[in-house]
């Protein structure tokens, strides 16, 4: 059965403005804070100006578990290799050689400790089995 031009174009509207709107949600959490991604009730990170709170209290990080926090809360629910983070935090693709898998693992486990409200069971910072971590969708 064939649409008729009026039907396809509501119907083209209506994902358009699905898109939008998921679009325009993701830019609101941001835009309506004052710059910070509002991750939950829990967690609120600010970029630009490097601040974290974590049930409402700042949380201190150190350069790495900040840049770290960043890579992969920038790209949340995209699982993200131990030598993808080794080569975007430590700054440099010759540190993988010098810096090894545990030293990334104790990094995560220090920044979980920092900003899960239950370590031992991560909300936002997620192993992925065989490849390394990801940050949770939001």
């Amino acid at each position: 059965m064939c649409m008729s031009p009026s039907r396809s174009r509501r119907a083209s509207c209506s994902r358009r403005s699905a898109r939008f709107c998921a679009a325009s949600k993701r830019n609101k959490t941001r835009d309506e804070t004052g710059g910070w991604l509002v991750v939950d009730d829990h967690l609120r990170i600010h970029f630009e100006r490097r601040l974290v709170e974590a049930g409402g209290q700042p949380v201190h990080l150190t350069r790495l578990e900040f840049e770290l926090l960043r890579y992969l809360a920038q790209r949340p629910g995209v699982p993200c290799a131990r030598a993808d983070l080794i080569d975007a935090v430590w700054g440099y693709a010759e540190a993988a050689a010098d810096i090894s898998d545990a030293a990334v693992n104790t990094c995560i486990a220090k920044l979980r400790a920092k900003i899960e409200p239950d370590p031992a069971n991560p909300r936002y910072i997620q192993s992925v089995h065989g490849v390394g971590y990801r940050f949770r969708e939001l």
